[in-house]
């Protein structure tokens, strides 16, 4: 039960860049442009890492 419960949530993203070119970065807000609309599906950046579920790290980790 607890698992549909999880599902049923929209993921909100965190994006965490950690030092590249900002290739990576370009990418994935391309992505998130009206012209893909991941909104319909609930999708969105959030604004701190508090309220995101997702996190996405680009760029090069050593």
């Amino acid at each position: 039960m607890e698992r549909v419960k999880i599902i049923r949530y929209s993921p909100w993203l965190v994006h965490f860049n950690t030092g590249a070119c900002n290739g990576c970065d370009i990418e994935v807000l391309a992505s998130i442009t009206p012209h893909y609309d991941p909104e319909r599906f609930g999708v969105r950046l959030a604004p701190s890492v508090r309220h995101g579920d997702v996190l996405v790290v680009t760029g090069v980790v050593t």
